[in-house]
C-alpha cells in the first residue's frame, strides 16, 4: 500500500471524499493522524470460535466458512427475511437476516464468510441472527476486522458508523509510520527509566485499535496516556516561562505593621493554613517577577479574608485591586464581606455589575478596590493603577476573559481561587503553570454537616422532620431542573417542587429562585431568605457558591445521584456556616445510586471527595476544567 503522511487530509483518502470527509469533521476528524488518534470508545469481544451448545445462546460467538444457499423470503406481511445456509468445520449453520435483500448479491454461494453473532432459534432451528459479517480469504482466515478477534467500538456521526471507522483505520495502519519521540529528540527527554520501559508509539497505536491481548492493550495504554500527561506538562511550563518572560512587575512588599494592623482588627482569629498561605502569597507580590498563584480551599475555609489580607498590601502602595466573580451573587458576596473586613481600615470597597456601576470615567483613578462580574472587562472600564488581580472560581472564566482583565493593569499581580475540591494530580497538569497554595484547615468551631442518603420511601418521614425544623432553621431545597424535562419526566424541577412544598409547610412562607429569573427579583428573594423572612428556599444549582445564608442549617437535594460528589459537597457547605449543627437530606429515587452517595454520609473533605468522583466518574465535565482551553485527554487517567 502506498505510504500517506499524518498531515494529509482525509478527504484525499481513496474512498472518502469531500462528502465523507465533512462528515468526519464533525467528530473532530481532519487529517490522518485525527482518524488515527479517534481511539476506540469500548470494545466487543468476538474472539469466540465454533459453535456452543443451546446453554451458551447469550455468548457471541464467531464462524468462518463457505456459503452454501442464500434465499430471500417474503412474508405475508411485506417483511423480508433472507436465509443462509453456511459450512463451517463443525456443520452447517443456518444465518438470518432481516430486510436486507441486497446481501443475497453480497454473499452468493461460495463466498467464503466470517460471522459474528448470538445463536438463537428461529423456526425450530437454532440460528446465528442478524450477525456482523465479512468476506474473508479461505487461505488466510484470520486476517479478519469485524470478527473473530476483540473489535474496537468507536463513537459515530450521522453517515459514519464505527463498522466503517474501523476498516479504515486498519487500512491506515499498513500505510503510516507513526514517528516516536524516543528515537527523534532524545537529549530533550527526561532520562528517567520508565520511557524505556514504554511500548513503542506504532505498537501502541496499532494495540489501541486492534488489541492482541488484555496485557498489550493495558500497555498501549500507559505509552499513549504518558505521552498525554507529557504533552500538558510540557505546555504549562511553556505558560509558566510565557509569563514569566515579560515584563517585571511593580513589587508590593509587606510591610509587618500592615499585616498586624489587618490581623488586628479581624472579628475572628486565622488559622494556621491562612497565615501560611498569606504569608506565601505576600512573598510573591513582593518580587518583580508578577504573581500567578492559585488559591484552592475547601467551601468556608476562608479564602476571602486571605484575599483581603492582599488587597491590603496592594492598596497600602497605593495601588489597585480588582476582584472578578463568575456570578452577580457571588460578586455581591465578596462586596459585603470584604466591605466587612476592609472598611475598618479605611478602605473604599466598590461593586461593577451588569445593574450596578460604582465606577465611572470620572472616579476611577481614585477607586481602591473593585469587585464585579464580567463588566469589569467591558472596553470602557479601566483602572490605571491596578496591580493586583484576585480571580474567583477561575475556571468558570475563558482563558481570553481572564487575560482581558490582567491586561487592564501592567503586568499585575495575579491570584486565582476555587473552591471546587480538586485532586492535586489534576491541579499540577491543568493548572501548571501556576504555583499552588491550598487552605487544608477548617476555621475552630465549624461543624461537619451531618449527611443522610434518603431513599423514595422514606420521604414522608423525611418531610415530617423537615417541616418540625423548618419553625426554627431555614432551609435549602436544591432541584436540578427549573422546569420540568419532557424526557426526564420523573426527576425534579424547581418550579413545580415549589408549587407542591408551599402546600406542605403551609403556613410557612416558601420562596423560589432560579438562574432565569431576573436580576432585581434573585436579589429581593435571598434578602428576604437572608433576613428570616421566608423559611424554605426551592432553588437550583444558582446556590452552589457565593450564597452566604449564616442562619439556613438544612440543605435539600432532590435527585442527588445527578450531581457530581464535589458539586454535592459545594451545595452542602452552604449549610452550617454560623457554627450549629447543620444538615444535609440526599433524595434519591435510584438504589444503585446509594452506594456513591454513602460517600457523603462519611467524607467530609472536600478533595477526597473529588478523588472518589473523578474515579467513579472520570474526568469530563466534572469541574468545568475544559473551559481552561486545554484537558483533552483520551487515554490519560489521572491516577
Amino acid at each position: 500500500m502506498p505510504q500517506v503522511s499524518l498531515d494529509t487530509e482525509v478527504r484525499y483518502l481513496k474512498g472518502v471524499g469531500p462528502v465523507m470527509a465533512t462528515r468526519l469533521a464533525r467528530i473532530g476528524i481532519v487529517t490522518v493522524k485525527d482518524l488515527l488518534f479517534h481511539f476506540p470508545v469500548r470494545y466487543q469481544d468476538r474472539s469466540s470460535q465454533g459453535l456452543p451448545g443451546i446453554a451458551d445462546q447469550q455468548t457471541e460467538i464467531t464462524v468462518q466458512g463457505k456459503v452454501v444457499k442464500f434465499d430471500n423470503l417474503y412474508t405475508k406481511t411485506g417483511k423480508k427475511i433472507q436465509l443462509c445456509q453456511v459450512q463451517t468445520q463443525q456443520g452447517q449453520i443456518q444465518v438470518v437476516w432481516f430486510n436486507q435483500p441486497f446481501l443475497k448479491q453480497t454473499l452468493p454461494p461460495h463466498t467464503w464468510v466470517s460471522l459474528s453473532g448470538k445463536l438463537k432459534p428461529f423456526n425450530r432451528q437454532l440460528s446465528l441472527i442478524s450477525p456482523e459479517y465479512e468476506i474473508i480469504n479461505p487461505q488466510s482466515p484470520q486476517a479478519t476486522v469485524h470478527t473473530g478477534r476483540v473489535v474496537p467500538v468507536y463513537s459515530q456521526t450521522e453517515g459514519i458508523s464505527s463498522k466503517w471507522l474501523r476498516r479504515k483505520i486498519y487500512q491506515l495502519l499498513k500505510q503510516v509510520n507513526l514517528p516516536d519521540w524516543r528515537d527523534d529528540q532524545p537529549s530533550k527527554l527526561p532520562d528517567i527509566a520508565y520511557l524505556k520501559q514504554l511500548m513503542p508509539l506504532q505498537q501502541a497505536v496499532e494495540q489501541i485499535h486492534f488489541p492482541q491481548s488484555n496485557q498489550l492493550l493495558s500497555q498501549a495504554r500507559a505509552r499513549l496516556g504518558f505521552d498525554e500527561w507529557l504533552i500538558e506538562q510540557l505546555a504549562a511550563m511553556d505558560r509558566k516561562q510565557h509569563w514569566q518572560s515579560g515584563p517585571p512587575a511593580q513589587p508590593l512588599p509587606c510591610q509587618a505593621d500592615w499585616l498586624q494592623q489587618f490581623v488586628d482588627q479581624l472579628p475572628f482569629k486565622l488559622t494556621s493554613a491562612q497565615e501560611r498561605v498569606i504569608q506565601e502569597i505576600h512573598q510573591d507580590m513582593a518580587k518583580s517577577l508578577p504573581m500567578n498563584r492559585l488559591l484552592q480551599g475547601d467551601v468556608g475555609s476562608g479564602k476571602t479574608v486571605v484575599a483581603a489580607a492582599a488587597s491590603w498590601v496592594a492598596i497600602k502602595h497605593h495601588r489597585q485591586v480588582a476582584l472578578m466573580a463568575p456570578t452577580e451573587i457571588l460578586a455581591q458576596q465578596h462586596y459585603h464581606s470584604l466591605q466587612q473586613l476592609l472598611q475598618p481600615l479605611g478602605v473604599q470597597v466598590s461593586l461593577q455589575t451588569g445593574r450596578t456601576k460604582h465606577v465611572t470615567p470620572d472616579n476611577q483613578a481614585e477607586q481602591q478596590l473593585v469587585v464585579g462580574t464580567h463588566a469589569l472587562i467591558s472596553p470602557g472600564f479601566t483602572l490605571p493603577r491596578l496591580s493586583l488581580v484576585i480571580i474567583d472560581e477561575q475556571h468558570r472564566f475563558g482563558v481570553s476573559q481572564r487575560f482581558e482583565l490582567i491586561n487592564k493593569g501592567q503586568r499585575p499581580h495575579v491570584l486565582s481561587m476555587t473552591a471546587t475540591p480538586i485532586p492535586r494530580t489534576i491541579a499540577l497538569s491543568v493548572y501548571g503553570d501556576l504555583d499552588i497554595s491550598l487552605i487544608d484547615q477548617m476555621p475552630p468551631g465549624r461543624k461537619p454537616v451531618k449527611t443522610y442518603v434518603v431513599p423514595e420511601h422514606k420521604r414522608a418521614d423525611a418531610y415530617t422532620w423537615l417541616r418540625q425544623q423548618a419553625r426554627k432553621h431555614q432551609i435549602f431545597v436544591v432541584c436540578p431542573f427549573i422546569s420540568p424535562s419532557e424526557t426526564m419526566e420523573s426527576v425534579k424541577a424547581a418550579t413545580v417542587e415549589y408549587e407542591r412544598l408551599k402546600k406542605i409547610f403551609h403556613p410557612l412562607p416558601v420562596a423560589l429562585l432560579h438562574g432565569q429569573m431576573k436580576g432585581q427579583e434573585k436579589d429581593t428573594t435571598l434578602q428576604q431568605f437572608r433576613e428570616g423572612e421566608t423559611r424554605v428556599l426551592v432553588t437550583t444549582s444558582v446556590v452552589e457558591v457565593g450564597v452566604d445564608i449564616p442562619q439556613a442549617n438544612i440543605m435539600v437535594i432532590e435527585a442527588a445521584e445527578r450531581f457530581g460528589l464535589a458539586q454535592l459537597h459545594q451545595l452542602r457547605g452552604r449549610v452550617g456556616r454560623a457554627g450549629e449543627q447543620a444538615y444535609c437530606l440526599l433524595f434519591t429515587s435510584l438504589p444503585q445510586a446509594s452506594q456513591r452517595l454513602k460517600l457523603m454520609e462519611t467524607t467530609h473533605s472536600g478533595i477526597k471527595l473529588a478523588e472518589a468522583d473523578l474515579k467513579l466518574r472520570g474526568p469530563g465535565q466534572v469541574y468545568g476544567l475544559q473551559q481552561h482551553g486545554h484537558w483533552q485527554f483520551k487515554i490519560a487517567d489521572p491516577y
